[in-house]
């Protein structure tokens, strides 16, 4: 799931070579704006791999 989030450029992110990187800080305010219950999971990652 995290590749294809990379991949649609929904995660900042930085590429060096194969290597993705992520920055600290950016990752969590993503992830804070972002959060959805463990149950919402399935249904994200399932919307992300169509």
């Amino acid at each position: 799931l995290l590749y294809k989030l990379v991949e649609a450029k929904q995660i900042p992110h930085t590429r060096i070579g194969r290597k993705i990187l992520f920055d600290r800080q950016k990752l969590e305010k993503y992830i804070d704006e972002n959060s959805f219950g463990v149950e919402d999971w399935d249904e994200k990652a399932k919307e992300m791999l169509e």
